[in-house]
């Protein structure tokens, strides 16, 4: 990302990079949540206050990336395909980092609230991969997870995101039929290894963009 650019995280869609007159020009008063950098600063809606984001306790793991090297891999030259990944987290901030890793690496990333979105969501698309938040509202993702595997033919790869200790989820995660789970803050070169390693195992096509039948929750 050019020095000075930052992205916008609005209505889970990410848009930029822009530089801070061009932010003001284009969406004038933003409310904190709603603007974050996917870089080492970030901003705070029209007050103008900044700080670096490697002292926002949990998010360093995720800051401190180093992927350059790995871009060519999902290039035209190499034919590795974009992946189509559905993500959930209820943070503004982790969902606006995850979408800079993973479209970084070369995959397109939507963004889903909850577990009753993530359904709503899988009516008109397809998706190669969720990557599924443990503590959702309503619905965990164990349970998305669960119901996804029991009725659908053909479901995605699914990753789970766990804050808690992962051996103390072994028997949920073994129920709930997903392929991976991982530590947040585990940190963006082991999801990605990880992503990789899942999809390298069978070769799977690509995700049409089409509707696919939806396991209701």
């Amino acid at each position: 990302m050019p020095p000075g650019k930052y992205y916008l995280f609005v209505h889970d869609r990410v848009d930029g990079p822009y530089s801070v007159p061009e932010i003001h020009g284009k969406y004038g008063a933003i409310a904190p949540e709603t603007l974050v950098c996917l870089g080492s600063d970030y901003a705070e809606g029209n007050q103008q206050r900044w700080r670096r984001a490697d002292e926002t306790e949990g998010l360093a793991a995720c800051i401190k990336k180093d992927i350059s090297e790995r871009l060519p891999l999902y290039g035209k030259k190499t034919g590795r395909r974009r992946l189509e990944i559905l993500a959930t987290d209820d943070d503004a901030n982790i969902r606006a980092l995850l979408w800079s890793m993973l479209a970084d690496a070369g995959h397109n990333v939507d963004f889903a609230r909850d577990g009753e979105e993530v359904f709503k969501r899988m009516v008109s698309k397809r998706y190669d991969l969720l990557i599924l938040d443990v503590n959702m509202p309503a619905m965990n993702g164990y349970k998305v997870s669960e119901l996804i595997h029991e009725r659908l033919p053909n479901p995605p790869k699914v990753v789970i995101f766990t804050g808690r200790a992962i051996e103390q989820e072994k028997a949920q995660f073994m129920c709930s039929g997903a392929d991976a789970i991982l530590n947040k803050g585990t940190g963006n070169e082991k999801l990605l290894e990880t992503i990789e390693a899942l999809f390298e195992k069978e070769g799977r096509a690509p995700a049409a963009t089409v509707p696919a039948a939806s396991p209701q929750p």
